[in-house]
């Protein structure tokens, strides 16, 4: 089995039904493994920005996920800015774009982004995406797939972005594609506020909470500090009151 039979097998097992794309040479091993499953349906838009925004409808209309399948280069580029949209809106997606075969990354192939690095394609999507990767590894291809499903989903939802190099592609794995499982990576085990009840300080707390103060500070705090023969400027106040004669006299 190759990895995009393995990533095929995923996509029935995770729910989908239907996705959208735009056909490109970096994509064709996907394409190719979807064949087989006719239960998936392919639907061809005539540009990657609006296989994206289909994909944002879809989601927003029957809150399920349809892959979104785009080449290389200006495939992926041409993207982004649904991408963007579905970030901010929100609606949960996932992207998949292929690249070149590893071995010829960062010389100069064909519509490849690699000016500043092999993953720069990963780093145009990063600020619009929960999570942005590019899978190097066969092995890990399904459990990569897993987090990005459950980060698409999870909390606030939103877009991902998933990059495999064409040689990964055709790569052969072993085993069964396991699906994502109903436990979200965000779940935790919370306190059920229906049973809860305060609990009553009880004597020996109350006593322990009891501020003290030592019978040193206390006389230093009620002794005044103030020379004999002076009194405190708000006894004076109070003595004089607020429109005494001395006020009269300055006005």
């Amino acid at each position: 089995m190759r990895v995009v039979d393995a990533v095929a097998e995923w996509f029935e097992s995770a729910g989908f039904t239907h996705y959208f794309g735009y056909n490109g040479g970096a994509i064709w091993p996907m394409l190719d493994a979807l064949i087989d499953h006719p239960e998936l349906e392919g639907i061809q838009a005539k540009h990657e920005s609006h296989a994206v925004h289909m994909a944002d409808v879809y989601y927003r209309t029957t809150g399920r996920i349809a892959p979104v399948l785009v080449s290389k280069g200006p495939g992926l580029l041409n993207a982004v800015g649904g991408v963007a949209s579905a970030m901010h809106d929100p609606a949960a997606m996932m992207v998949f774009t292929g690249a070149g075969s590893t071995h010829v990354m960062g010389k100069g192939g064909m519509q490849e982004l690699y000016y500043n690095g092999f993953e720069d394609a990963v780093s145009v999507f990063r600020p619009v995406t929960k999570g942005s990767w590019m899978l190097m590894r066969p092995d890990t291809v399904i459990d990569v797939l897993n987090h990005a499903y459950k980060t698409a989903i999870t909390g606030r939802p939103g877009p991902v972005f998933i990059q495999l190099p064409f040689d990964v592609q055709l790569a052969p794995v072993d085993g069964t594609p396991e699906p994502p499982t109903r436990r979200l990576v965000s779940s935790r085990p919370r306190v059920s506020v229906r049973g809860w009840r305060p609990m009553a300080p009880s004597a020996s707390m109350s006593r322990r909470c009891k501020p003290t103060v030592s019978p040193a500070l206390r006389r230093e705090h009620t002794t005044s500090a103030l020379p004999s023969g002076r009194i405190s400027a708000p006894a004076q106040l109070r003595r004089r009151g607020p429109l005494s004669p001395s006020h009269s006299r300055h006005r």
